[in-house]
């Protein structure tokens, strides 16, 4: 499944956007290769995987999705909206968001979900109300 504005990329109808960084650091891992979308999301809200919600989080795509499980205290699923470190919650790198404003308005969204755990794309889990996390970096 991906949002509707990323979805031609995701399916390989329209060619990966890549900044310089980003296609220096692609000759050494490669690219994603193109994979079927089948799902399109076009809006926040439940979709057709039971207990899941989907909060559109554009930054470090414009179509980047975010997923928050509703089971004990809530789990979220942040790709690469945020990322997990050492000290806590942390931005994703402005070199890896395509829209750096974007991507901090998206993460103070997060921080208005209710979630205790929440995993990222890259770096440790933030446990225990890790919402509170989200609110004090939203804040910062």
């Amino acid at each position: 499944m991906a949002h509707a504005i990323d979805a031609a990329v995701i399916s390989g109808a329209e060619p990966l956007p890549l900044n310089a960084l980003q296609r220096v650091s692609a000759r050494l891992t490669g690219t994603p290769e193109p994979v079927r979308v089948d799902e399109t999301l076009r809006q926040d809200g439940p979709f057709s995987v039971p207990g899941f919600t989907a909060i559109h989080t554009p930054g470090h795509t414009a179509g980047h999705v975010s997923f928050l499980l509703d089971r004990g205290g809530g789990l979220l699923f942040t790709g690469d909206a945020a990322a997990g470190g050492r000290h806590g919650v942390r931005h994703t790198p402005r070199v890896m968001s395509a829209d750096a404003a974007a991507a901090r308005s998206s993460l103070a969204r997060l921080a208005n979900a209710r979630f205790d755990l929440a995993v990222f794309g890259h770096g440790a889990a933030a446990r225990g109300h890790a919402v509170d996390q989200f609110k004090k970096l939203a804040t910062a």
